[in-house]
């Protein structure tokens, strides 16, 4: 199945692109796109992501068509 991909701030973007589609097995969950985009699971536990404009846990399992947008959450004082 094919999941459009947006990747804000500084976490780390393929081949330097923030827009892109991957190609995911059916099935698929949010954790797999970190897999493929190498994160670590430190990296992986900042990411705040978000699917057809809603948060999401994950473990969320994607569908066709789905728009993915991975962000950082943000701490200070």
């Amino acid at each position: 199945m094919k999941i459009k991909v947006k990747i804000l701030g500084v976490l780390k973007k393929p081949e330097g692109k923030s827009i892109f589609q991957l190609e995911l097995p059916d099935g698929a969950k949010l954790t797999d796109i970190y897999e493929r985009l190498n994160y670590t699971k430190l990296e992986a536990s900042f990411v705040v992501p978000a699917v057809n404009g809603k948060v999401k846990k994950p473990s969320h399992t994607l569908s066709e068509n789905d728009e993915v947008l991975l962000s950082m959450t943000v701490g200070g004082g």
